[in-house]
């Protein structure tokens, strides 16, 4: 193409730009509103369409759990008459009724006593013996009434005629137009044997005390309704006959009904109990926020991508435009555009020549995606595995350290109270020395379910390999030769001291048990520059220096098809009763939140290494001097402390009278803002656990900080790291402590923070 064809290409090319341009910032703004009316919308339904269905299911649940209460009433009733029918008292009374057994069993208080309204014994022949009524009042009885003697001479005449005394008849009934449980069995002897002698009959009327039962072990108000007026209150639904029917009464409020029914499966009764719509409201709390944020994101997304547009696309078009405009104005030696860099721009420069090798270039890196997303979405269920076990552990870690705080306070107060050469001072030295290797064991279940605080600082692998020498050793057997290789090579690390320790002392005990007790176990320390080279492909690790510790054993090694399945959780090849499966499981946890990583390198007969590639860390300047510690008066301070655990209450309480305190102690965060709120209220400091009920210590709190109120509030937690404590003090709170307590410790903390609040002079 010579210079005056191209010409009119290179001049129409600017104004094609600049549509362009137009057209790809409108296609993208255009693109992410679609995409986020899209999201929200379908997110949207399908949230609010489980949620509903969680709703109901719960709503039916409550319901059903009512019915069994109601059918236990029944039953409790039918073990009453039991006990009455099989009686040879009862036997001789119908075939002699006399006044002793009626003012021994049928007075008003002792068939309230046994909560039965109507009894009646009836002779073999049907006719009645005996019986009485307990009236309205509660105090008189009356002589059944001959409608209520006829309402169950069928199952009378059932019962007796059964001469193997195995018919039983316990339902709902109507007497006397009333609702009521009946039972109906056979008159035996004590000794349980014979055909009947006659059939007994208790009764008991269907009130407003047992709906109040029925409300106490519900938690909920429960309404008993005729069948009439639960037709009546909900007039035109199609589903009267239902066993279970939710009635949505608001946005707030549902009820939901569930009939009780009589054996031949006609419903008596229509119980009817209304629930807040707690699910629903959080619902739309939740897809409100969910459509902001996701908003929030589309209009970011649009702006970067059009900054990326114009940075990395537009502007190297112009300037290829700029060069066609040149090459079609300036008589050149040469017609083409530079050719600068391998990407997309630089191929329509240089043309169909390339074409082919382009796309087989994008085949291999599609092949390449394809391979790191499958690689991925196993790690993402590798992840979600290990965070369900850390959760799990998580919660047992939290219950223990508040029992640990209180075995350590009531300790040091025992240790306190007994002279210092007290024979019994050895004792409480080594008990308290078992507790800290409980907390200690309590830190490793926070360090895998990633709640444990971590207390990171530089220290040097070799220096912890010296000083652990000795705990090493003894955790090996006389006949394993210990190696260690670390000199000479830049070994800082930023780490938690303890957390390396145990990954170090759980790699050591699996090649312990893997050697069988005898071999040589080589402990290595190596500078990686390049960790690409030799961290395996599958694991993905930023360029930098790295510090990486090996682990070699000359046990049997590890055969291949157990090697992807070694850091599982509760995976394990040892015997039954030799392995947890938790201890590389942890070692990868560890390295992890140290941002390096683990991987093993075996083949069968020839042992098993393990690395850990850990970034190595660059020399930092000195810290500033440690503040001594400082005794504190904190006699006279008045407390106010809220905690559910009545064990860690009544030590810290304990402790802090000892030293002179007045506290005031509260069961939960409410409790507390109550006696907080009272006008004679006078306190120096708020000290309140992070979980109770009703009120946790975070919205406790916020109550006090929005109410303007200027007391300081210290928060414990038995873990943590899931809060950030920086995040917590600027929220209005002066100190975090975490579990185990020592109760000086907390003394402490409280004493500073009043200190703080009142200035110097500390008033």
């Amino acid at each position: 193409m010579n210079r005056r064809s191209f010409l009119p290409i290179s001049n129409e090319f600017s104004p094609q730009l600049m549509k362009l341009q137009t057209r790809a910032r409108l296609g993208v703004l255009i693109l992410f509103a679609a995409l986020i009316l899209l999201i929200a919308g379908v997110a949207g339904h399908a949230l609010m369409r489980g949620l509903a269905a969680a709703e109901r299911w719960q709503a039916e649940e409550v319901a059903q759990r009512a019915v069994r209460v109601v059918k236990a009433e029944c039953e409790a009733l039918r073990r009453t008459a039991h006990d009455y029918a099989v009686w040879d008292d009862s036997v001789a009374y119908i075939h002699a009724p006399n006044a002793t057994y009626e003012a021994g069993n049928w007075t008003a208080a002792s068939l309230s006593n046994v909560e039965v309204d109507l009894m009646m014994l009836f002779s073999p022949n049907g006719g009645l013996a005996g019986g009485a009524c307990v009236q309205p009042d509660g105090e008189s009885l009356n002589r059944p009434t001959a409608g209520q003697i006829a309402g169950f001479a069928a199952e009378v005449r059932q019962v007796i005629a059964d001469e193997s005394a195995a018919e039983l008849v316990a339902d709902l009934c109507l007497v006397d137009g009333k609702p009521a449980f009946f039972s109906c069995q056979p008159v035996l002897p004590t000794s349980g044997n014979g055909p009947p002698q006659g059939a007994l009959v208790a009764v008991r009327w269907i009130d407003d005390q047992l709906q109040t039962r029925l409300e106490q072990l519900m938690g909920f108000p429960v309404v008993l309704l005729p069948l009439s007026e639960a037709a009546a209150v909900a007039a035109g639904k199609a589903r009267r006959d239902a066993d279970v029917e939710v009635i949505l009464l608001s946005d707030a409020r549902m009820a939901v009904e569930a009939p009780l029914r009589t054996r031949d499966g006609r419903a008596l009764l229509r119980l009817r109990i209304e629930l807040d719509r707690v699910v629903y409201q959080e619902g739309l709390r939740a897809r409100r926020l969910m459509f902001w944020q996701l908003l929030a994101a589309a209009v970011v997304m649009a702006l970067l991508t059009a900054w990326f547009l114009r940075a990395q696309v537009v502007r190297r078009l112009e300037n290829l435009s700029g060069e066609l405009r040149a090459i079609g104005t300036d008589a050149r030696a040469r017609g083409r555009v530079r050719e600068e860099g391998s990407d997309e721009i630089t191929d329509l420069a240089r043309g169909f020549n390339e074409m082919i090798a382009g796309l087989e270039r994008g085949e291999r890196e599609r092949d390449h995606a394809r391979q790191e997303r499958e690689h991925l979405q196993e790690q993402l269920l590798q992840a979600q595995k290990m965070e369900a076990v850390g959760e799990f552990a998580g919660g047992i870690a939290h219950d223990f350290n508040n029992c640990l705080t209180s075995i350590v306070g009531w300790m040091q107060l025992t240790k306190e109270e007994l002279p210092a050469d007290h024979p019994a001072q050895e004792n409480v030295h080594f008990a308290l020395n078992s507790v800290e290797h409980a907390a200690s064991v309590v830190r490793q279940l926070l360090t895998y379910s990633r709640h444990g605080a971590v207390q990171f600082a530089e220290l040097r692998l070799g220096e912890l390999l010296s000083e652990s020498m000795a705990l090493l050793r003894s955790g090996l057997p006389r006949p394993v030769e210990l190696r260690i290789h670390a000199e000479g090579i830049d070994d800082r690390v930023l780490a938690d001291r303890t957390q390396l320790l145990q990954v170090l002392m759980n790699l050591i005990n699996n090649a312990r048990d893997a050697m069988s007790g005898m071999g040589t176990l080589t402990i290595t320390l190596d500078a990686v520059s390049s960790p690409s080279a030799v961290v395996p492909q599958s694991l993905h690790l930023p360029t930098g220096a790295y510090v990486r510790l090996s682990v070699q054993d000359t046990g049997p090694g590890i055969a291949p098809e157990h090697l992807a399945r070694l850091f599982t959780p509760f995976f394990t090849t040892k015997p039954a009763g030799k392995g947890t499966g938790l201890g590389l499981a942890v070692v990868q946890s560890v390295v992890a939140r140290h941002q390096g990583v683990v991987w093993v390198e075996s083949r069968l007969g020839a042992g098993a290494t393990f690395h850990v590639l850990l970034p190595q860390h660059a020399a930092a300047a000195d810290s500033a001097p440690v503040a001594p510690a400082v005794e504190v008066d904190v006699r006279g301070l008045r407390i106010l402390m809220a905690e559910d655990d009545p064990n860690v209450s009544h030590l810290l309480a304990t402790a802090f009278r000892r030293r002179g305190c007045e506290l005031v102690v509260a069961g939960d965060g409410a409790e507390a803002w109550e006696l907080l709120t009272r006008p004679e209220a006078l306190f120096d400091v708020v000290l309140t656990d992070l979980t109770m009920p009703r009120l946790d210590g975070l919205q406790l709190g916020a109550k006090i900080f929005d109410s303007g109120c200027k007391i300081p509030v210290v928060l414990m937690t038995a873990y943590g790291a899931t809060l950030d404590a920086e995040q917590v003090r600027q929220a209005g709170f002066d100190a975090v402590l975490s579990k185990p307590l020592i109760h000086d410790q907390v003394l402490v903390a409280l004493a500073q923070a009043v200190g703080r609040r009142r200035g110097p002079k500390g008033g």
